[in-house]
């Protein structure tokens, strides 16, 4: 299974983990007097068609209010002393950066639904123990590989920091930007190739159950 959209991939991530917390949840309630529910899920969902083995979300638009905020920042000028690029970033123009917005907001409308799908991603598993290792993500039963361009203008690092601080592994390739995710093939064989990383990833999600490659749901 592949997804386009980085966003929507890692959210049936968190799906799928949320789902998990249920179950563990239901099974914990049968024998308890103490109900307990799990944090709650802006998409209601009871089942997905697939059980989720890994997600590799390459340049992905993780936090759609954090680039909101950016291309508006962009707009007026301030991106970078708003902390959304380094001083050896380059953000967006503003008439890209007007153009970009404009794309985004006629899909999420408002910025009270980006800030909701945003934090979605973020929370924790709450099934009663916070001190499980796993504080301030996504749980690990689905291994996330993040792969970023250090000039990316689309998703520069202040829209991709919280997503990297819960992603298994997060390689980042300098010089390039969000046409990481278009075309590869003119970096294939190259210091800047990432299909090592990709094939090491895939080698131990595949091999760590036992799991053949047919019965993989691969989400990108």
């Amino acid at each position: 299974l592949q997804i386009q959209g980085g966003f929507f991939a890692l959210t049936l991530c968190r799906l799928q983990s949320q789902l998990q917390s249920q179950a563990q949840l239901d099974q914990t309630n049968e024998n308890s007097e103490k109900k307990t529910q799990p944090p709650s899920f802006p998409i209601p969902i009871q089942t997905l068609p697939v059980k989720i083995q890994f997600c590799i979300a390459i340049t992905p638009v993780a936090n759609p209010h954090h680039r909101a905020s950016y291309l508006r920042s962009s707009i007026s000028g301030s991106a970078r002393s708003d902390q959304f690029v380094t001083s050896y970033q380059q953000p967006h123009d503003p008439e890209r950066s007007q153009f970009i917005l404009e794309k985004q907001l006629s899909f999420w409308e408002d910025d009270e639904t980006m800030i909701l799908a945003g934090e979605s991603l973020m929370r924790k598993r709450n099934l009663g123990d916070t001190n499980d290792g796993n504080e301030n993500g996504i749980d690990e039963d689905v291994p996330t590989l993040l792969i970023l361009g250090s000039q990316d203008k689309n998703v520069p690092f202040g829209v991709t920091k919280d997503v990297q601080s819960w992603a298994t592994k997060t390689v980042v390739i300098g010089g390039k930007g969000h046409e990481l995710c278009d075309d590869i093939s003119d970096i294939i064989g190259g210091y800047q190739c990432y299909l090592p990383d990709v094939e090491r990833f895939l080698d131990f999600c595949l091999n760590r159950d036992g799991v053949e490659s047919t019965q993989v749901a691969k989400v990108k």
